[in-house]
């Protein structure tokens, strides 16, 4: 009986820390190799969905932080997302697509 109250604790230790952090970020890069060769069709394209991506990603964090005051009510700091994946997710989309506002340009049209 003893050995089981350490295992579930170990358990529930390994649980909140493994909830800790949140998601990996995953940055868009500013610019690719085949920027050249996009045409303005694609250009627009590309800008929209990293417009309409942004806008998810900060639904995303609106959410998260509701989440971060209710687990910190329910278990203290080790559920909470401190990360600033979403934020440097964010910053790289917008990043992109001043690149894609340049290539634009470029090509003798605005966005």
């Amino acid at each position: 009986m003893t050995l089981r109250a350490p295992a579930a604790a170990a358990l529930m230790l390994a649980i909140a820390v493994g909830a800790c952090g949140g998601r990996v970020a995953r940055p868009v890069p500013a610019t690719t190799p085949s920027d050249h060769l996009m045409t303005c069709t694609h250009i627009v394209a590309e800008y929209t969905t990293n417009l309409e991506r942004a806008t998810d990603i900060g639904r995303e964090m609106k959410g998260q932080a509701g989440q971060n005051v209710g687990h910190f009510m329910l278990s203290g700091v080790f559920l909470l997302n401190l990360n600033d994946s979403e934020e440097q997710e964010i910053r790289a989309l917008y990043a992109r697509n001043q690149e894609l506002r340049r290539l634009a340009t470029k090509k003798n049209f605005e966005l």
